[in-house]
């Protein structure tokens, strides 16, 4: 084959190569991301009517029963925080502050004293919720242990808690879910917390 053949030949498929090229480009440049969510929820933690700085905060989302943070913060000195990249659905925002306890009463949709101070909060495409503040107050602990009659420890036993009124008599109060078991029941030495 000749230099002017091979020449020929060379810009042949150099045309037919970029001929083709931008033929694909379009099937080639099918964008499946999505935009990234720009939604966020702020307010303030305050413990004895102060803002609470160091307190952790994340905001749930999606499936109860597999609670996953879809976004978590630490209050600032002040007690602020603020929870972005959130995309638009249902939140609970709590704080995860285990020697604290709510200082309001839970709202009927908050898993209440499992997961802290909690508020619901519907997210709408790229807003900004704020104000959402948590009110926290020191907690107790119920403590003991649960022995057999020999004197040995009872282990993973179920142990319930239930609200009584002023008189002592069952509170009428519905009783939180129980997200965490574990929670619930006793250790290898037969405490219970």
């Amino acid at each position: 084959m000749t230099s002017l053949s091979r020449l020929i030949c060379f810009s042949l498929l150099l045309t037919v190569a970029v001929l083709l090229c931008p033929a694909r480009a379009p099937y080639a440049q099918t964008s499946d991301a999505k935009p990234k969510p720009t939604g966020s929820i702020s307010g303030h933690a305050f413990i004895g009517g102060k803002g609470a700085p160091g307190i952790a905060v994340a905001a749930y989302g999606g499936d109860v029963m597999n609670r996953r943070s879809a976004a978590q913060a630490t209050t600032d000195s002040e007690g602020r925080y603020r929870l972005f990249g959130l995309a638009a659905g249902s939140y609970q925002v709590a704080a995860l502050a285990p020697n604290y306890a709510p200082a309001e009463p839970p709202s009927p949709n908050s898993f209440g004293p499992i997961s802290g101070a909690s508020k619901s909060i519907v997210l709408a495409p790229a807003e900004s919720v704020e104000d959402v503040d948590l009110k926290l107050v020191r907690g107790g602990v119920i403590t003991g242990r649960i022995k057999d009659a020999e004197g040995r420890p009872v282990i993973e036993q179920q142990v319930a808690l239930a609200p009584v009124d002023a008189n002592g008599a069952p509170a009428k109060a519905p009783l939180p879910p129980t997200y965490n078991y574990q929670m619930y029941q006793t250790d290898d030495r037969g405490i219970y917390r």
